[in-house]
């Protein structure tokens, strides 16, 4: 499809033959004939052959009276929030009056009701189909897919829609933005033969030859096709009988194939991550610090609205700091100014700062990390997030720094272990995380420390995830874990894998202040797709750690969760109805409205 159109899709776009065999994927299609195949099954239409009536040196004519009609699926909070910035796009361009199809459910549809009525724009019409009375339609077809039935709502267009009302359709994703007048795309359907019935657009990425990981997805003529954009010949399909059609080819499938499932294509998004690079600027700030032997560097990273924990942490701690910030370039000359006019931070030369610029869905906490560690100085790092306060003296302190947290905001910051035991006895202050994540740090042995005056060894434990002071050329963070969730603890447990010992220092201590919860925590507690990634990229790091230092590591939650979903997925049999994914949203997975 010309990308002038609608953007993020392919250059060619492919009109199905509506016949049975369409939608029979034998084993042949899988060989290395498959592009043969593709022409045998499919018309290939070039851009040039398609647009080259429409470009021509006057602009295109345009039927002032022809109807425009498109079919959503939008049910849940952010579709609807994409919705709205699809109808922008869509507005922004158009000529044509247009009919919006929409199969929602009663809460999306109040609320775009009432965004249609209250926006007004003319020779726009809009017709809803209720959500809850059309699922059991698909209800039934093995699924495992993060969208839930949602994707297969868009098979029920042809069957709902009068042929009095439309012949054609064009369906849309809600998370588009159309960058032409979509009539363009509306005239796609005069290439059409008489027994073409679907267009749609080949996937563009790699990822779906199933060569660039050890999963495989789900199987496809090549790259397979993308159902975001989808033109309907609804004259055909109603003649072909298309929901027995597709209905009894799924049937059939699914006792070969099993359930559908996009998680691995999510989570091939975690996995590019290791070849991705952020534009990145050092020191942009001036420098200077003559480094002192068995000297000690604190690394942090930080996001542009943890700007002003910069000054109260550098009260607290007297030497180098490298600190990197994840910035927008408004952003970064923002920083540059309230670091400038601080009167803590405009005289302090041992602070370097570095910035990251956002590029990106998610907060790249590891790589962050690793560009602070690459620009010490110091022989000894001290490995801290930047909501962390430490004691007034730990700079001359040198293994693992326990580390607490106060229940309330505004409450003192203990300044000596003296006030901290007081605050431990008053429970103003707790271990850190104790209450919600008790194994991230309870190896310290917080009772031990209370009356340690001398540093003792630990054992490391699965899900440790200790603050620790290392030298300088320690292995660096693995840059997969992004936003919230294991980053630490997979650093922890390739310093056991190198046989690290575990040292608790007894006067020293960090806590932690509350603020908002970020957005990669509300990510990952929504999104059960995300929680999948990450426990798919647990067992991958453990496999790794085992091979690379020939150890026997076990992580019995993210194993047998990962072996089940594997198995279920993989399963060659008809999955019962009461198995499959059934959501009443299309915001994220296990949540409703």
């Amino acid at each position: 499809m010309d990308n002038n159109i609608i953007n993020c899709h392919s250059n060619n776009f492919l009109i199905f033959k509506c016949y049975p065999s369409i939608l029979h994927t034998s084993k042949p299609l899988y060989s290395k004939k498959s592009d043969d195949l593709k022409k045998q099954s499919f018309h290939i239409f070039s851009k040039e052959d398609i647009f080259k009536n429409y470009y021509p040196s006057s602009q295109p004519k345009i039927e002032d009276c022809e109807v425009i009609h498109i079919g959503v699926v939008c049910s849940g909070y952010n579709a609807n929030l994409y919705f709205h910035t699809l109808l922008k796009s869509i507005y922004f361009y158009r000529v044509n009056p247009i009919h919006f199809h929409v199969i929602a459910n009663r809460i999306s549809e109040n609320i775009l009701k009432t965004l249609f009525d209250t926006w007004n724009v003319p020779q726009v019409n809009i017709t809803f189909y209720d959500l809850n009375e059309l699922t059991s339609e698909v209800r039934w077809v093995p699924n495992s897919h993060y969208s839930g039935v949602h994707g297969l709502m868009k098979l029920i267009f042809p069957r709902i829609i009068p042929l009095n009302v439309t012949t054609k359709l064009i369906v849309l994703d809600t998370d588009l933005i159309v960058v032409n007048d979509i009539y363009q795309l509306w005239k796609l359907f005069e290439v059409f033969n008489q027994k073409q019935a679907i267009g749609i657009v080949e996937n563009q990425s790699d990822y779906y030859l199933g060569k660039l990981t050890s999963y495989s997805p789900w199987p496809a003529i090549g790259r397979g096709f993308n159902s975001g954009v989808l033109l309907y010949n609804l004259q055909v399909l109603k003649r072909v009988n298309w929901p027995k059609l597709w209905s009894n080819v799924a049937k059939k499938k699914a006792l070969v194939y099993g359930t559908t499932n996009s998680s691995e294509e999510f989570c091939w998004e975690f996995h590019k991550l290791l070849s991705s690079s952020w534009r990145t600027l050092l020191y942009f700030k001036e420098y200077k610090y003559s480094v002192l032997q068995n000297d000690v560097a604190l690394v942090a990273q930080l996001s542009y609205d943890r700007l002003q924990t910069i000054e109260e942490l550098a009260k607290y701690w007297p030497g180098p700091i490298s600190l990197t910030l994840y910035v927008s370039d408004p952003e970064l000359t923002k920083s540059i100014s309230f670091i400038s006019d601080s009167e803590i931070l405009q005289d302090r030369t041992n602070i370097a700062y570095h910035a990251v610029f956002k590029d990106g869905d998610y907060y790249p906490i590891n790589a962050l990390r690793n560009v602070g560690l690459r620009s010490v100085q110091t022989p000894y790092v001290f490995l801290t997030d930047i909501d962390f306060l430490p004691n007034k003296h730990m700079y001359d302190m040198a293994l693992i720094v326990p580390a607490f947290e106060i229940q309330k905001y505004g409450s003192l910051i203990p300044r000596n272990k003296k006030q901290l035991l007081k605050g431990l006895r008053n429970k103003s202050v707790v271990p850190f995380l104790s209450s919600i994540w008790s194994s991230g740090h309870a190896p310290t042995n917080y009772e031990k420390w209370k009356t340690a005056e001398e540093p003792y060894q630990v054992k490391w434990e699965p899900d440790y995830e200790p603050y620790v002071i290392v030298r300088s050329d320690v292995v660096e963070y693995d840059e997969r874990f992004v936003g919230f969730g294991w980053n630490k603890v997979s650093h922890i447990m390739e310093l056991e894998a190198q046989n690290y010992e575990f040292i608790v220092l007894p006067d020293v201590f960090i806590v932690h202040k509350p603020h908002a919860p970020s957005y990669d925590i509300g990510r990952y507690r929504s999104s059960a797709t995300y929680r999948l990634c990450l426990q798919v990229l647990k067992e991958e790091v453990i496999q790794k750690l085992n091979k690379k230092y020939n150890r026997l590591f076990e992580y019995s939650n993210s194993s047998i969760n990962f072996a089940n979903i594997v198995n279920k997925r993989r399963k060659r049999n008809f999955v019962p109805p009461e198995q499959t994914t059934v959501e009443i949203n299309t915001d994220y997975p296990f949540n409703t409205e």
